[in-house]
């Protein structure tokens, strides 16, 4: 268990949370984020530990932090979390989906499809900046433009 912990804290990509300030500072500058919450004792958790890990060698555009959910209460129940294992996958500090007690092949779908929406995301921010602002503000003109013909229509 020791080695585990120390190869963990050596990834950049992978904290373990010991410390609900610090997790919170560099919480709020990730992009995109899974939160790990466990418990020491439940069987299921120590299973999906070493999945969870596999996955963060796999996804380096991802951040993953694990927060053993009885140590740290006040992160659990900022969370919502009320059942171990649960994973929740964060755009921007937003929940964009949670799994909770959910299967491994399951656990890794949604993380596979989560780094595959980040990498895409990725590589449009990677575009110019002002094309991109056009384009959203555009976008936003012709949304307001079609919902008021769509009201107009009934």
């Amino acid at each position: 268990k020791t080695s585990f912990n120390m190869a963990a804290q050596k990834q950049t990509n992978f904290v373990t949370v010991n410390n609900e300030d610090a997790f919170k500072i560099v919480f709020a500058k990730s992009s995109y984020a899974v939160l790990f919450f466990w418990a020491d004792w439940h069987e299921p958790c120590k299973q999906i530990t070493s999945v969870i890990t596999e996955l963060s060698n796999d996804y380096k555009q991802l951040q993953f932090y694990s927060i053993n959910a009885e140590e740290y209460e006040s992160l659990t129940s900022q969370f919502n979390v009320s059942a171990v294992p649960t994973i929740i996958l964060c755009k921007n500090k937003e929940e964009s989906k949670r799994l909770e007690a959910e299967s491994v092949p399951n656990t890794v779908d949604a993380i596979k499809q989560f780094a595959q929406h980040s990498s895409t995301a990725s590589s449009l921010k990677g575009a110019s900046s002002n094309n991109n602002n056009n384009t959203e503000q555009k976008a936003n003109e012709n949304e307001k433009e079609e919902s008021i013909e769509e009201l107009n229509a009934r």
